[in-house]
């Protein structure tokens, strides 16, 4: 596969160029500095533009005798941009420390002619400098102060007093620091700077916002005939990148082409054409009024464990989870596996009706594009996390857990009702069950309340 052809440990490609470096956990560190704190230089890339970004770069290192530090592996930068190690570290796949601010400005300048027209995820803790090259100041070797709780805490000095090192998202310069570079813009914005988005949607809040992508509650004004609500979700530009090169702006556009196959046949919402605005993917959605399942579990059971609920209310979480099962029958008769069954991709309008909301990891069987996105932890199969050809199976094992995680609100790990699920599902004699049996065991246990 071409993902295992990517796969790469970055040690070859510095000891290619002859560089001597330690190892430092996900990093491969070049050089030292004694600096307490100071402008710092970042550069972004994605996991199929990465050896290119190197081969132009390094040899400008060596050149100029840099201080930095590199991600070690093909895999840690998949991971890095899926922010796996935290949203504010995705797209830092290299670090560069400076002498003093002169060098950061000759460097960032040098670097942004170098690497003009690379792709890479926006930073948006940072200054942006160039296509993928970025800059903030924070720590070196950050002041470590520790409470009596053991949390440990970066400080650096700013006006000779101890600030907290933080990031701040959007951009945003300390009282007291100089910007030493005469080009840069500040990143697009995680709280939006402008009111219509594309065509003619009005922004009327951001219910989720990350680095990668928010999801924004818009009014459609592109018809004064027709206005009504519409959910936009939004993909940033080379963010989950995989490895043929596809982010999330592809995310959105497959999810595209499912709905419109797919909204006349089971229970997901409508959608209105996607578009690019601003560096940023987005696909207009139909607004549902309702909650997920997620949401429903925690009024339901007010998060006790299954014993302790009242009947009616287990009733009617069984309920929901039989007409997740029943949509999941209507899904997979399409040839379709959803592959990201987890309780916050369910919601559950006002009357009681379920609606599937994320395709944007769905495969079609014997499609010869490969599966994109990985799914949402604890709700994946074990073929799933090892990128295997997807199954039907796999949303048989969300589906599963999804019953553990309602009757346990997620302590999945605590309850009885665990082991007498998995005994009638034949779970631990290696059988797979139909979602027609697990449809009828939800059946049974409701007609017992």
């Amino acid at each position: 596969m071409l993902r295992n052809n990517l796969s790469m440990n970055y040690e070859l490609i510095l000891t290619k160029h002859k560089f001597e470096y330690i190892s430092e956990g996900l990093w491969l560190q070049v050089g030292t500095s004694s600096r307490i704190q100071g402008w710092k230089i970042h550069l972004s890339t994605i996991p199929t533009n990465a050896l290119q970004l190197f081969e132009l770069i390094l040899p400008f290192f060596q050149k100029s005798k840099l201080c930095f530090k590199i991600i070690n592996s093909s895999e840690n930068l998949f991971k890095l941009n899926e922010g796996f190690f935290g949203y504010t570290q995705i797209g830092k796949c290299i670090t560069i420390y400076p002498k003093d601010d002169n060098e950061a400005k000759m460097i960032s300048e040098d670097l942004a002619k170098i690497t003009k027209g690379q792709k890479g995820p926006e930073i948006i803790t940072d200054l942006r400098l160039g296509d993928v090259v970025y800059a903030r100041y924070g720590s070196f070797n950050p002041i470590i102060v520790t409470k009596s709780t053991g949390e440990r805490t970066k400080y650096i000095y700013i006006n000779d007093r101890l600030v907290k090192d933080e990031y701040h998202i959007p951009y945003r310069l300390e009282k007291g620091v100089t910007i030493p570079f005469t080009k840069f813009t500040f990143p697009y914005p995680a709280t939006y700077s402008h009111n219509i988005i594309g065509p003619g949607y009005l922004l009327l809040e951001v219910i989720k916002s990350s680095p990668k992508g928010g999801i924004l509650l818009t009014l459609d004004v592109r018809s004064h005939e027709h206005v009504e609500l519409k959910v936009l979700k939004q993909a940033r530009a080379h963010c989950t990148s995989d490895w043929y090169g596809r982010d999330g702006r592809y995310q959105l556009k497959n999810q595209e082409l499912i709905h419109k196959e797919l909204e006349s046949k089971l229970s997901i919402p409508k959608t209105d054409s996607y578009f690019d605005d601003n560096n940023c993917g987005y696909l207009p959605m139909e607004f549902i009024e309702g909650k997920t399942l997620q949401e429903k579990t925690e009024e339901l059971t007010c998060k006790q464990l299954w014993f302790h609920v009242n009947k009616d209310k287990k009733k009617e979480l069984l309920n929901y989870l039989i007409k997740i099962c029943e949509n999941l029958m209507r899904l997979h008769n399409q040839k379709y596996i959803h592959r990201d069954l987890s309780p916050s991709n369910i919601l559950i309008n006002q009357h009681g009706e379920v609606y599937f909301i994320d395709f944007e990891f769905a495969y079609k069987v014997d499609s010869q594009i490969p599966a994109y996105g990985f799914g949402t932890p604890g709700f994946i199969s074990p073929n799933q996390k090892e990128h295997g050809l997807p199954k039907f199976e796999d949303d048989i094992f969300s589906i599963v857990n999804l019953i553990n995680y309602v009757m346990n609100y997620g302590n999945i790990d605590q309850s009885d009702e665990i082991d007498v699920l998995n005994n009638i599902l034949s779970i631990q004699s290696k059988k797979t069950p139909s979602i027609q049996t697990i449809k009828e065991y939800l059946e049974i246990e409701s007609t017992k309340l």
